[in-house]
């Protein structure tokens, strides 16, 4: 992760075939005929890039310089191509038949290419030479279903990846469809990198499982071995999220992106990172931890660190040097928080806080030291349970596969996941508490800023699903969520007090952790979903600054030191003027104009049974507050209901929200609005014509959103494949039927598949008891262009 990052000399948004297509022609393609585009076929543009990859020469060094989408897409499609993790049968069937494509008249005729020409040639053969032969008949690719569908494996999702970046027409287009072509093909390197990551763990897994099955120069190098390498190229051992918080910035190649401070583990002693050697950047293990809530209030002075450490009853401060020195990884530097930010409370201190992006992103390796934890066993063994489970769905292993989930799960019995503290008593609800490590709100960022990181028990000894591959946090939500999708419904168990019945604790407890831990959101967050996500974490004080690192939302912050400074303390500004007693109003304002349609539209506060979960009494019962705010009060749950976050086409926020401004006490003021429709008490008639089509989203003021549904007519004449549900309604005709007054606001649109295609949301703002609250979500399209996306109306409206 903490790879040097170059000014990219590619465009970011160009596919891999693009990119070869810009690389000089090789020898041996002065043979080849053009397709009528005036390039060669897709695949001796798939040769020409792995050319120029193994080949040391400049184009090489230009390739080290693509963007990290652009190397991890290549590095998914080489180990597919090359069936490092797959049955060969597969790979090969693939090829088969991209060569079927290729006009036989355009075919390269050996005796007619150079010894230059056969030399290149050779060069890329042997650089995609599958790594073993298959055994038996070759098998044909499954029929590819739909590439949204749930039901895809690894290799239909890396078969459609390579259609994105080389076979598809707007590849090589920068014009049309570019923005719709980006987002698709961005959207297929995630969901090949999630099932390149399952796929690994699964294949590694039957390898150790039939050791003489398998070739060891197929198994997945070691953590050990491949710390050298660039982590984009090690999907396996980083985890599948290639790039976690997009919107930052990752240029981190010199010094000064380097802690203030860093632990020497060899010489027991915190050291200053400028006194290193300048012409080298040190690697560094960046340890993630949680004490604040254990703190005892008095300090203790550690032998080779300047300032006081505050105690605290989790471990013994004193003893961290000795601790400190069987942490994983090979780098002699670490990073943890006691020993490298001042706990003075000094200006030091407050500049490392707003510098944990960088630090986290800098590291060579980032731990999470679950210090409560005695063992990862049980999750291991689940984890290798669920890996065989997916591969079983697809391959020629079928019967080795079968005994080797077994044993898996064989072993999973009567263990814990250490993912829940201890407890005592039957296996309940009511007794299942998270380990305090995914409760905390500054693990929260330090989770979304190294998603890649170990998870590692008291004595360092970290989760692994196979001998020694670690298996990342995000790597572990990618197993379970991949395997819940492909077996909907096994997770949903039923927690039964009988001891006899409780042999698969493990999997009880990570079915309560991933309801209320909120990190199966791991594999795709934003930045105000971070924030509705933290909404349930602890955090003693000063919680902007627990977060903000993750968010990319510092500005505030460093207006706020600057004010320290010159005499006031800094303390009392970053408690000043909370939104909802949680966040400075700048920081919130901050925030919100980064995505406001996102912040204010984006999420719907949910209430859920209290009997599941620990949830606030009083958000069931108080005030109405906050209710366009992606946070509360107190603890509460956010769903996204936000329809375009997972979308492949971008969508554009209204200009009024711009104009929209958040006040202390959770309101907002909304001086402009693009009003959509709305009920005021004596103007509830209905124009002709004004049959909108929506569908109504929300959880907390009843079932209302099948009150106008939409004419069978319509419903054929629209869109059949979305409008037939029942729940879609006419938008005018249910907002006249509501008892009290009513306002649509457009927060967001796009244009779907041509402008005439006009889709949106927004939010229904309902008069209660004299209060105007946000109470609804709505989605809506539009075919008939009724919808004037660019009106703007004076509202001065003021929402609780």
């Amino acid at each position: 992760m903490s790879t040097t990052s170059l000014p990219a000399i590619f465009p970011t948004d160009w596919s891999l075939g693009a990119i070869a297509a810009s690389l000089p022609p090789l020898p041996y393609e002065r043979f080849v005929e053009e397709e009528e585009d005036g390039l060669p076929h897709p695949l001796y543009l798939w040769y020409r890039l792995n050319y120029y990859f193994a080949a040391k020469n400049s184009h090489h060094d230009e390739l080290s310089q693509l963007d990290i989408e652009q190397r991890a897409s290549y590095q998914l499609l080489h180990d597919w191509w090359t069936a490092k993790y797959q049955d060969a049968s597969f790979c090969l069937a693939a090829i088969l038949e991209i060569l079927d494509d290729v006009d036989p008249e355009t075919m390269l005729n050996e005796a007619d290419l150079t010894e230059e020409s056969k030399r290149a040639f050779d060069t890329i053969l042997s650089h995609l030479r599958l790594d073993r032969w298959p055994v038996g008949d070759i098998v044909e690719p499954a029929p590819q279903e739909d590439p949204e569908s749930e039901n895809q494996h690894y290799h239909e999702r890396l078969w459609f990846l390579f259609k994105c970046e080389f076979l598809f027409e707007s590849c090589y287009n920068p014009i049309k469809q570019a923005e719709r072509s980006f987002a698709n093909r961005r959207g297929a390197r995630k969901q090949a990198a999630v099932y390149a990551y399952c796929q690994k763990l699964g294949w590694l897994a039957l390898s150790e499982a039939s050791p003489h099955s398998v070739q060891a120069q197929d198994l997945p190098l070691k953590y050990s071995e491949s710390a050298t390498q660039d982590a984009v190229f090690n999907i396996g051992t980083i985890g599948p999220v290639v790039r976690p918080c997009p919107w930052l910035d990752y240029e981190l190649d010199d010094l000064q992106n380097l802690p203030r401070y860093l632990w020497d583990r060899e010489k027991c002693c915190t050291i200053e990172s400028e006194s290193l050697d300048p012409q080298t950047k040190p690697g560094y293990i960046a340890i993630s931890h949680t004490w604040g809530r254990w703190a005892t209030g008095e300090k203790a002075l550690v032998e080779g660190v300047s300032w006081l450490i505050p105690k605290n009853t989790k471990f013994d401060v004193e003893d961290l040097p000795r601790i400190l020195k069987s942490a994983p990884g090979n780098d002699r530097y670490i990073w943890l928080d006691l020993l490298c930010i001042p706990q003075d409370g000094s200006i030091i201190g407050a500049q490392e806080i707003a510098r944990q992006a960088k630090i986290f992103q800098g590291a060579r390796l980032a731990v999470a030291w679950l210090n409560e934890v005695s063992s990862f066993e049980g999750l291991g063994s689940i984890v290798r349970w669920m890996s065989l489970e997916l591969m079983l769905a697809h391959t020629q292993h079928e019967e080795r596969l079968a005994r080797a989930a077994d044993a898996a799960w064989s072993e999973v019995s009567g263990k814990v996941s250490g993912l829940l503290e201890p407890r005592e008593g039957s296996l309940q609800f009511s007794n299942l508490t998270l380990n305090p490590w995914f409760t905390s709100l500054w693990t929260l960022q330090e989770a979304c800023l190294r998603p890649d990181m170990w998870l590692c028990a008291a004595d360092w000894t970290f989760l692994a699903a196979s001998q020694d591959l670690p298996v990342s946090i995000v790597g572990f939500v990618a197993i379970l969520e991949t395997w819940s999708k492909a077996y909907p419904g096994r997770l949903d168990v039923t927690y039964d007090p009988d001891p006899e019945k409780q042999h698969t604790i493990a999997l009880y407890e990570i079915t309560h952790w991933r309801f209320t831990s909120g990190m199966d959101k791991l594999l795709d967050l934003d930045q105000t979903a971070i924030v509705a996500l933290g909404d349930r974490r602890h955090c003693e004080k000063r919680r902007a600054e627990a977060i903000m690192s993750a968010l990319g939302v510092t500005e505030w912050y460093r207006n706020a030191m600057a004010k320290d400074e010159i005499g006031k303390r800094l303390d009392e500004i970053l408690e000043k003027n909370l939104v909802l007693g949680k966040y400075p109003l700048d920081f919130v304002n901050e925030l919100a104009a980064k995505n406001p349609a996102a912040f204010f539209s984006g999420f719907e506060r949910r209430i859920i049974e209290l009997s599941l979960v620990s949830v606030e009494p009083s958000i069931l019962h108080g005030p109405a507050e906050g209710t366009l705010l992606p946070f509360s009060r107190h603890r509460a749950y956010f769903n996204n209901v936000n329809t375009f976050k997972t979308s492949k086409i971008h969508s554009i926020t209204h200009e009024s929200l711009s104009t929209w401004k958040i006040q202390a006490n959770g309101s907002v003021k909304i001086p402009q609005a693009c009003l959509m429709s709305s009920r005021i008490k004596g103007e509830e008639k209905i124009e002709e014509g004004t049959i909108l089509p929506v569908l109504i989203i929300g959880y907390i003021h009843g079932d209302r959103t099948n009150t106008a549904p939409l004419p069978s007519e319509m419903r054929r004449e629209f869109h059949p494949a979305h409008l037939e549900h029942p729940l879609w309604m006419s938008l005018h005709h249910w907002v006249v039927q509501q008892p009290n007054e009513v306002f649509a606001l457009l927060t967001e649109y796009r244009y779907a598949d041509s402008p005439e295609c006009l889709q949106g949301c927004g939010i229904i703002l309902e008069m209660i008891d004299g209060v105007l609250i946000k109470t609804w979500y709505f989605v809506f399209q539009d075919d008939l262009l009724c919808v004037d996306v660019a009106q703007s109306q004076q509202v001065d409206f003021l929402v609780s």
